[in-house]
């Protein structure tokens, strides 16, 4: 241990005295409030980062892309998928982003997937009724993840258990980016997807048609090689599956274990926008952002030097009382409320916010509705973990048949 490290342990006790099995499980909530109270930018000494835990705070740093960028080689995101439009800054995101981004504007998303979101969840929900039980992930989360995804990006992704493999490799090669073993697999699951995606992406060159690829193909904002393009549909993937297949799961978890909630929503559907805004909120898919200071920097009375890597913690933000009153309690109430972190803040915020906001709403809204008397299986429960990204990592589930 260096002396500045014990100088950085000593100010920052919490900090110090941290570890990332604690923030990987579900009852979190009290040790983000204590560093949030105590120390609301503080010094992970296990990881070796700067944990930023007050909102106020993260929106500085997610608003400020001068002093805080992602474009570094330390960036696991761009480790793990390549050199995309979450892993650079500037007038480079800019030109990486453009080709993808009228498609998934709120008018777009909803006139022209509204009715694709619908089938595929009545073509997944008609498959498993009648059984009266099933494991919420792989029966329906993350096949309607794939799905749409699929759809939307004109990738005719048909084999469903392979693309979770792969996304699962991706996944944990974020996490442990620091082992070698998981970038070798991470690598792998690059060059399998490649396999599936670029024989359509050649296709689709000879042969356009209305798909969002097919429009990014001939964009005037042109990527520049055809690794830039898998690298961003890699991320834009990444995206569709990991996060709409977590905030699924955890919405519904969340309203399992909070019946009267779930019993308000049901008897106003009006209400089901909110029921997804408060599960994104209480249970993040992605718990924070990685971000890296370009100069010497104060934050929160903190003195963070350059180089060093920050990181926001969306799932802090996201109980921060400042914000949202009584913040560890469940509650649809609160109503349609956007304030969340839940899909990032700034110039790298999630591009297919709309999409997902309109695939949480429609598709719980029918689980629920489609699926009487749907609880928990008692004998199988799980809960959310994880701190990067956090779901049940199963959810077993059963309901009446009529």
């Amino acid at each position: 241990m260096t002396a500045g490290t014990a100088r950085r342990e000593d100010q920052f006790p919490v900090g110090a005295a941290l570890r990332l099995s604690e923030l990987e499980r579900f009852d979190n909530a009290q040790l983000l409030r204590r560093l949030r109270e105590s120390e609301p930018v503080s010094w992970f000494a296990e990881q070796g980062v700067w944990l930023v835990t007050a909102k106020p705070l993260i929106d500085e740093v997610q608003n400020d892309s001068r002093n805080y960028i992602v474009d570094t080689e330390q960036n696991p995101n761009g480790a793990v998928l390549g050199r995309m439009m979450l892993a650079v800054d500037g007038a480079e995101h800019s030109r990486q982003r453009a080709p993808f981004a009228a498609p998934f504007k709120r008018g777009a998303v909803h006139a022209r997937l509204s009715s694709v979101v619908e089938a595929q969840i009545e073509r997944l929900l008609a498959h498993i009724e009648s059984s009266g039980e099933a494991e919420l992930a792989m029966a329906f989360a993350n096949p309607f993840a794939v799905s749409i995804a699929s759809d939307v990006l004109g990738l005719e992704l048909a084999s469903f258990d392979e693309v979770h493999a792969i996304y699962t490799e991706f996944a944990n090669g974020v996490v442990n980016y620091r082992d070698p073993n998981a970038r070798k697999a991470t690598i792998r699951a690059r060059e399998q997807l490649t396999g599936l995606v670029m024989p359509i992406i050649e296709q689709r060159r000879c042969h356009p048609d209305d798909s969002l690829l097919s429009s990014v193909l001939r964009s005037e904002h042109l990527l520049s090689t055809d690794e830039e393009l898998l690298a961003n549909l890699r991320v834009i993937l990444f995206g569709a599956i990991e996060t709409v297949e977590s905030m699924i799961l955890n919405t519904a978890w969340a309203l399992l274990h909070h019946r009267e909630q779930l019993m308000a929503a049901l008897a106003d559907a009006s209400l089901w926008p909110a029921v997804v805004q408060e599960g994104l909120r209480w249970i993040p898919p992605v718990g924070y952002s990685d971000r890296w200071t370009t100069q010497t920097v104060q934050l929160g009375g903190v003195t963070i030097p350059s180089g060093e890597y920050v990181v926001p913690v969306f799932a802090a933000a996201n109980r921060d009382p400042g914000t949202f009153p009584d913040p560890d309690r469940f509650d649809i109430s609160r109503g349609d409320d956007r304030r969340n972190l839940s899909f990032g803040k700034g110039i790298h915020m999630c591009l297919g916010v709309n999409l997902a906001r309109l695939q949480g709403s429609l598709a719980l809204k029918s689980l629920f509705e489609r699926l009487p008397n749907l609880e928990l299986n008692p004998e199988r429960p799980s809960e959310p973990v994880g701190f990067n990204f956090r779901r049940p990592p199963h959810l077993y589930v059963r309901w009446r048949h009529l």
